[in-house]
């Protein structure tokens, strides 16, 4: 399956997809109950249905501690690379993360547009 331009993004900014139990990474939002069984914690379940459910968050980049700690979401991701996103919008994200405190940081990957 190849990946999406959304995933194409997510990996030029040097972010890597979560394997295996135990590396950083991120997760897509989409369909995280059916996660494999070894990256699926019901911390990172939880953080996953929180970010798409509460915040419209696509993906989450999460932090892992080799130290027995537990996983920690560190980031959300909005994928605008299909549709524009108005500033209307934009706005609504900033306050919501804001607000929620859920995480301390986000992403908005548009499409870039290129002038010829």
């Amino acid at each position: 399956m190849s990946a999406t331009l959304f995933e194409n993004k997510i990996q030029e900014l040097n972010f890597s997809f979560i394997s295996e139990k135990g590396d950083s990474g991120v997760l897509l939002t989409q369909n995280y109950e059916n996660l494999p069984q070894v990256i699926s914690a019901p911390d990172i379940l939880f953080a996953l249905e929180t970010a798409k459910n509460k915040f419209g968050a696509d993906a989450v980049y999460f932090r892992y501690f080799q130290d027995g700690r537990a996983t920690v979401p560190q980031l959300y991701i909005f994928d605008y690379t299909l549709r524009q996103i108005s500033l209307k919008e934009k706005n609504r994200i900033h306050r919501n993360m804001w607000n929620g405190y859920q995480v301390p940081a986000y992403i908005i990957i548009e499409k870039q547009i290129k002038d010829n």
